[in-house]
């Protein structure tokens, strides 16, 4: 199974949402970073059929998806941010009309239903009216719709946002079931999300992949640039201002700061520390 982009662009009059962006999917978590307008949403909404490119091609298994037509969309599951449920429908009716949607037949239906809300645990809910459902909850019968046709290709956008961490951490397990034998893609701003279960992180900036490799790999190339320091707290403001600062907490009469630095820190006792996905963020995004 290969989900092969090339050389894919979308503009809208002289912006360039997209720029030339190439890539290849196989089974997998593949974790999309990038800040607010850097081209995530419409490199997804392409990828599902939502909207249509200006230039380059999309090949599933080597077939164009614009000449696979139905079988192309038939493959995808999608969990947009935004889409809201029907709070007046039990979890089951709602992915009763979902199933309706996508075409499956009623048995097929039935089976499906059974079977998703097992898998996202809500099975013994199934009766009971969205309203009453948590957030965590509501985003576990997202899944469940996203998944219902068996799709092969799964797209996922800010899956666990506003989630309280016993969520996050149960959703993160559920996508990593998922990603056994499908492509997800997953796009999220709680880069701690797809540290441990992605793949391959794609790093989008101004419609470009900037960079696409392993997280370890990625975490590599940014090995001399992450620090820890005790300080005192009057040298706070002074740290803000000359680097950036991931991370402050107190310890008794010290601060402990944890910093980026591309150089030899101006910094009594500054260490090496280990970095995460979030210190590479910001040290590619800054501020933005």
């Amino acid at each position: 199974m290969i989900l092969e982009i090339n050389n894919l662009s979308k503009k809208y009059g002289d912006k360039k949402a997209l720029n030339k962006f190439s890539c290849k999917f196989t089974e997998g978590i593949y974790g999309l970073l990038g800040p607010n307008g850097a081209g995530k949403s419409t490199f997804m909404n392409i990828l599902v059929d939502a909207i249509d490119r200006s230039s380059g091609e999309i090949l599933y298994n080597g077939k164009e998806t614009i000449s696979m037509g139905k079988d192309y969309r038939n493959l995808i599951g999608y969990m947009p941010q935004q889409q809201g449920v029907y709070d007046s429908f039990t979890v089951a009716e709602f992915l009763d009309y979902i199933a309706g949607l996508k075409g499956l037949k009623k048995t097929e239906a039935k089976k499906r239903i059974e079977e998703v809300l097992k898998f996202v645990n809500l099975y013994d809910v199934k009766n009971k009216k969205l309203k009453s459902f948590s957030g965590g909850m509501k985003q576990r019968a997202l899944i469940a719709q996203a998944i219902l046709n068996d799709p092969k290709i799964l797209i996922l956008d800010e899956p666990t946002a506003g989630l309280d961490p016993k969520e996050r951490i149960r959703i993160r397990n559920l996508i990593s079931q998922i990603g056994f034998n499908k492509i997800v893609i997953i796009a999220t701003h709680v880069v701690s999300d797809i540290e441990f279960i992605a793949k391959e992180v794609l790093i989008l900036d101004n419609g470009i992949l900037r960079k696409k490799d392993t997280p370890e790999n990625l975490l590599k190339g940014i090995e001399d640039v992450v620090y820890e320091a005790e300080i005192n707290e009057q040298d706070v403001n002074s740290i803000m201002n000359k680097y950036t600062v991931t991370s402050l907490s107190k310890e008794y009469a010290k601060i402990r700061v944890r910093f980026l630095c591309d150089g030899i820190p101006d910094v009594d006792n500054a260490k090496k520390a280990s970095p995460t996905l979030e210190d590479l963020y910001l040290h590619i995004f800054g501020d933005r």
